[in-house]
């Protein structure tokens, strides 16, 4: 690995539901930052960032982990909550392996493309309907750089629906694709065909 780009990658199943869990807390815990947001009297979205110093939850530890000594060595950390059974279920009822036993319901959040927006959107559709968002291995995927990595990584490197930099004033996130579905998460549901199309 001498003189090599190192990307650690990484998704959450410390616990039940943590794949509900967007890539913000590891963001926030990579750069010792977070974004922050306010609007000006004209309705005027600013965004910018705040500096933290630590988590404390069971145990303390420092926050900023690009910061710390020898974390230059990590170019990069690779992040997915959708690398799962439910995601291989989905791909194959959209190629070629539908089930007709059972409807597939996926619902979550996404990204809202409005510039002045400061939540994400919810969505709810049926897998298979010509009319849902399409979806492609890479969605779910953030790359978050390491802006004090030794050997940077070029430009969509490995082709993640997201890239996350840290620049002078805020949390950077390229898209792959502008107005491309985005969701942060979501949850997949089975429902008999036998069943009504209703769940809660």
């Amino acid at each position: 690995m001498k003189d090599k780009p190192l990307v650690l990658a990484i998704e959450d199943f410390h616990t039940d539901g943590s794949l509900s869990i967007s890539s913000s807390p590891l963001i926030t815990y990579l750069f010792g930052a977070e974004a922050t947001w306010s609007k000006a009297y004209n309705g005027k979205l600013d965004i910018g960032k705040s500096r933290v110093e630590k988590h404390v939850g069971s145990k303390e530890i420092p926050s900023g982990f690009f910061l710390q000594e020898n974390a230059e060595y990590i170019s990069a950390v690779l992040f997915v909550n959708s690398g799962t059974v439910a995601k291989f279920n989905r791909m194959g009822q959209l190629r070629g392996h539908a089930t007709n036993k059972f409807h597939m319901f996926r619902y979550g959040t996404y990204y809202d493309w409005d510039p002045m927006a400061i939540r994400p959107k919810s969505f709810v559709y049926e897998v298979g309907d010509p009319t849902a968002p399409p979806e492609d291995w890479r969605q779910g995927t953030d790359l978050i750089r390491n802006p004090n990595a030794l050997h940077p990584l070029p430009e969509d490197w490995i082709g993640a629906a997201v890239e996350t930099t840290l620049g002078d004033n805020q949390i950077i996130p390229t898209f792959a694709t502008v107005n491309e579905f985005f969701p942060y998460m979501s949850v997949t549901k089975l429902v008999s065909v036998d069943t009504p199309r209703s769940f809660g």
